[in-house]
């Protein structure tokens, strides 16, 4: 009964599974607020960059005189104008090209906090899981 026991124990103790450090990587990012606010700022830099390489608005207004104004081409009651603002040439492609570049930055710097937290994180595990072998084996 006592050889069993300790079979028992020893078969389920090498069946233990512990996390490895890859499942605390994912934690940390999942449940990091300064990572998240990291990539909402790059998710919203990506977002800029259809709106600047677009044209603006057209403008159209639309203008009612009470009393009707004589011209030489007859009277005018009502006015109606449309208008589009054009850039100069290239001006759209440069300004995409800003807000791609900085939105690289800010997927750049999103790396860099990542990095950083996975490091933090590694510098934590490995002593224990040292400690973790040691105590386990002797």
């Amino acid at each position: 009964m006592r050889k069993l026991l300790i079979i028992s124990l020893l078969f389920f103790a090498f069946n233990v599974k512990a996390q490895s450090i890859n499942d605390y990587y994912t934690i940390a990012a999942e449940n990091n607020p300064e990572l998240k606010a990291k990539y909402k700022e790059f998710e919203a830099a990506m977002q800029k960059i259809p709106q600047v390489s677009a044209l603006s608005d057209p403008n159209f207004s639309l203008g009612y005189y009470v009393s009707p104004i004589n011209k030489n081409i007859g009277t005018q009651n009502i006015r109606l104008s449309l208008s589009q603002m054009f850039p100069w040439f290239g001006t759209l492609k440069a300004q995409k090209n800003v807000a791609t570049l900085l939105a690289e930055s800010k997927y750049q710097a999103f790396l860099d906090s990542k990095n950083q937290l996975f490091s933090q994180v590694a510098t934590v595990y490995y002593p224990l899981y040292e400690l973790f072998l040691a105590c386990y084996f002797f």
